[in-house]
């Protein structure tokens, strides 16, 4: 398709505003959901996030250029595209502001295992536990746990003698008494095991 200089030059920069727009409607509830919504990821590195934009602008171009005739684009259609793209630009920047909050809390990954005994390790992987020197608490519902090692994404924990056996909720508190995300836990009668 050859196009003129001026309705090329529009193709490009519709694209560019599009590919923006859907990029933030895409990477948002992306990031979110995969990392501190379902704890998939402990972040999307920039790379991939600028992957995902190169792949969503080539889509967007591609489209742009060959299936639809330029001449469509009025200025109304341009207007209305450039202020959903101002709009969602806007809606991101409150977004890192609140995402960037998130990161000050503690976030559990994964846990060894879901039940303890008397005795057993439990690892905790995670992000935003705290430095080594300022090590938090553990606890499952009320009943806290000993702390064997600490780091910034790592915890090893000790269950003592519980005072009762019981199924509850493993949660870390940081240095600053901030509050993880839970994972269902059973501290189980020794017994049961047999």
């Amino acid at each position: 398709m050859n196009l003129p200089l001026k309705e090329k030059i529009k193709t490009i920069a519709i694209s560019i505003l599009e590919a923006i727009f859907l990029y933030i409607l895409i990477i948002v509830p992306a990031e979110y959901f995969l990392t501190e919504r379902f704890s998939v990821f402990p972040f999307l590195s920039p790379d991939v996030k600028t992957f995902i934009f190169f792949v969503v602008l080539v889509i967007i171009f591609t489209v742009n250029y060959f299936s639809q005739p330029p001449k469509k684009y009025s200025w109304l259609f341009i207007l209305t595209v450039f202020i959903l793209t101002g709009l969602s630009v806007f809606g991101y920047k409150k977004y890192l502001i609140y995402y960037a909050e998130l990161q000050n809390y503690p976030k559990i990954y994964s846990v060894s295992e879901d039940w303890g005994i008397q005795a057993s390790l439990i690892i905790i992987e995670g992000k935003n536990f705290g430095p080594t020197w300022q090590p938090g608490r553990i606890f499952v519902d009320n009943f806290e746990l000993r702390i064997k090692y600490w780091s910034p994404c790592l915890v090893v924990a000790e269950q003592p003698v519980p005072p009762k056996f019981f199924k509850g909720n493993l949660y870390l508190q940081d240095s600053e008494n901030r509050r993880s995300n839970g994972r269902d836990f059973e501290i189980k009668d020794p017994d049961s095991l047999k």
